[in-house]
């Protein structure tokens, strides 16, 4: 299948490779770029030849998150229309998560947003020493409600809840020591260092692998449809909210935020 926004490769050893490829936005996604995610991820769940996914991002950064021009606009398309994009984002997050073959990330760059709710849904992840991270939904004015379920899975709800909260960036050693990160690289040495991964993978039996997998998200990763529900209304709702509004309009002119002005701070 051909794909605008997203190059998919497959081996002769059965190992996908998914590339972001939305360089001139740092890949952040938009409306498109969820549903062929989406797409990509139903036709890999259906093939079982296939022995691991490998997700990387084009150009300098791995993924900057949501693209908020385009959050901005759905923000003005009604309550309908904005729980659509929430439940799309859910979905890409949630097939990523519960993919029974192993999932690989390779980070560099930047990843923000929902860019770590993406390497949170993945088995394992390898990243650039010099690759920086941000939980940043709130300096928008947004919730990352989404992705906090595989974040917390991933670093634990204490981390999260400084993380989460302060927007703050952090480098790749501190994503390491949190276990956002399971390895770091010298920049440009990922491919290599996957390809030693891969081999290992490969080592074991697929269909073993893919009932290890079943059986730990079965274990530790099962929300019902209320709390769906109530991450979709969340993800949803602040995106029209006067919070949302001010976050937008502070992104889009290069200003600091209302509120990081009310704090009194010139820092």
């Amino acid at each position: 299948m051909q794909y605008e926004l997203i190059n998919v490769t497959t081996d002769r050893r059965g190992i996908v490779r998914l590339e972001l490829d939305r360089i001139s936005k740092g890949n952040a996604y938009n409306d498109k770029l969820l549903d062929e995610l989406n797409l990509e991820f139903d036709r890999i769940s259906e093939d079982l030849s296939l022995r691991a996914l490998v997700l990387v991002g084009a150009g300098k950064n791995f993924q900057c998150g949501a693209d908020l021009r385009w959050l901005e606009e759905v923000s003005h398309n009604g309550e309908i229309e904005n729980e659509k994009a929430s439940v799309k984002t859910y979905e890409v997050i949630q097939k990523l998560n519960l993919l029974q073959l192993p999932t690989v990330a390779l980070v560099q760059g930047l990843c923000a947003g929902g860019g770590t709710g993406l390497i949170a849904a993945c088995d394992i992840v390898l990243s650039e020493k010099t690759a920086y991270f941000s939980i940043s939904e709130v300096r928008w004015g947004l919730n990352a409600s989404i992705i906090l379920p595989v974040l917390n899975a991933a670093i634990g709800t204490r981390n999260v809840r400084r993380y989460g909260l302060t927007g703050e960036r952090f480098d790749a050693f501190k994503a390491l020591s949190l276990g956002l990160v399971h390895e770091l690289a010298e920049p440009g040495e990922l491919e290599s260092r996957v390809e030693d991964v891969i081999l290992e993978l490969l080592k074991s039996s697929p269909s073993a692998i893919r009932a290890t997998k079943a059986g730990i998200m079965k274990s530790t990763w099962a929300p019902d449809s209320k709390v769906r529900d109530y991450l979709v209304k969340e993800h949803a709702s602040i995106r029209q909210s006067a919070s949302a509004v001010e976050g937008f309009a502070s992104f889009f002119e290069g200003r600091k935020a209302q509120w990081w002005k009310d704090s009194g701070s010139d820092n």
